[in-house]
């Protein structure tokens, strides 16, 4: 049996810069009718959905629309200018999976990010030392590597096997 427990990232994480720059909604119910509910949004015509995820890689987004960098794997080009001049209430984005998905080449683009990647820290003086005990416990910093490999859902429970033996032979040869 799998169990889990809905926690608020504004608890772990703090969102403080986040909260100046952009907004969101914490929600717990995913259901997109809920969504639209809690918007108030009662007509189709309000919802652009940016994103149909018919492909992991579908999407790839460009701050800059004079971007020549090529799509890679994905399959679209998304000029974030034109989502901006979009009227509906609601911008839907499905996956945003990859950190390759947004090109950054603008230099107001590049500096929120390297200053959103700063201020996203843990905020939780809990969750702060229950690590540090681990850390101490495994033989303090600097003295293991740590691997998250995310293996059991969606896209990834498919090469569960092989992303596993991958992170351990890239490791390996590491140390």
């Amino acid at each position: 049996m799998v169990t889990y427990t809905m926690y608020n990232w504004e608890e772990l994480i703090d969102f403080t810069f986040l909260k100046d720059h952009i907004k969101y909604i914490h929600r717990q119910d995913f259901d997109f009718k809920y969504l639209l509910e809690s918007l108030h949004i009662y007509n189709d015509l309000e919802v652009y959905n940016v994103t149909n995820d018919e492909d992991r890689y579908q999407q790839r987004y460009y701050d800059d629309p004079t971007s020549t960098i090529e799509l890679d794997k994905f399959k679209e080009r998304v000029n974030l200018i034109d989502l901006s001049k979009k009227s509906e209430k609601l911008l839907h984005f499905g996956s945003v999976f990859s950190s390759f998905r947004i090109v950054r080449q603008l230099p107001e683009s590049i500096k929120f990010w390297n200053k959103l990647i700063k201020k996203m820290l843990p905020n939780t003086p809990t969750i702060i030392n229950v690590v540090d005990k681990i850390v101490d416990r495994i033989g303090g910093m600097d003295s293991f590597i740590g691997v998250y490999a995310r293996l059991g859902d969606g896209f990834f429970i498919k090469k569960q096997k092989k992303n596993n033996t991958r992170a351990h032979q890239k490791n390996s040869r590491r140390f």
